[in-house]
């Protein structure tokens, strides 16, 4: 849970087909529960009244506006976990890109898959599936609250875990205030891509 350094990387192809069979497999979730709930995709993701381009946009707003409390939250848990006598350590996919025998196939792969493919699968997964799974009868703050908690815990990174717990409810605001996945999958590309952006600052 807290990813020691020194634990082995993953090689390209190894890395490359791990990411693929995640994808994979979530997405395969997400078109199983859209069989067994029998409605089309725009019912179920997209809102008529928000269009494609007003959700996007939204989203780069609603985005910027989360990241630096989401940073500022990030930084006093890995405190916390110092504190607490645990080396805080990134998660595994930043030192697996720090690797200088990683091949740059892979590398850039995996960088598209930090800043797209992750976006893409978990909001469709996580805001799109289980969230309104979750909401039926409930609060929508329990339902956020419960839905990030699965997404923060399926990271497995523990310093991480209230910094992801908190964003997964950003989304789900994000979410809620369009109808529309589209803002969603905008807010976590920006905040993955800003994560990549100031990690790479600091190495």
């Amino acid at each position: 849970l807290f990813q020691h350094p020194a634990a082995a990387a993953p090689k390209g192809l190894s890395l490359v087909f791990g990411q693929l069979l995640y994808a994979f497999t979530a997405l395969s979730a997400v078109l199983l529960c859209l069989v067994n709930m029998q409605k089309p995709f725009r019912a179920l993701f997209m809102n008529e009244a928000c269009g494609t381009a007003k959700a996007f946009y939204k989203g780069l707003f609603y985005g910027i506006a989360a990241i630096p409390p989401v940073i500022l939250l990030s930084f006093a848990a890995n405190t916390v976990t110092s504190l607490l006598g645990y080396e805080s350590s990134p998660q595994d996919v930043f030192r697996w890109l720090e690797q200088d025998a990683l091949h740059t196939g892979a590398r850039y792969f995996t960088l598209a898959a930090i800043v797209l493919l992750a976006p893409v699968i978990e909001e469709f997964l996580f805001r799109g599936i289980l969230l309104p799974c979750i909401l039926k009868g409930r609060s929508f703050a329990f339902a956020a609250l419960l839905s990030g908690a699965y997404f923060a815990t399926v990271h497995f990174h523990a310093p991480s875990f209230i910094p992801l717990l908190s964003l997964g409810m950003v989304f789900a605001a994000g979410y809620a205030a369009t109808g529309s996945i589209v803002t969603p999958i905008v807010m976590h590309a920006m905040f993955n891509l800003a994560g990549l952006v100031f990690y790479g600052a600091n190495i």
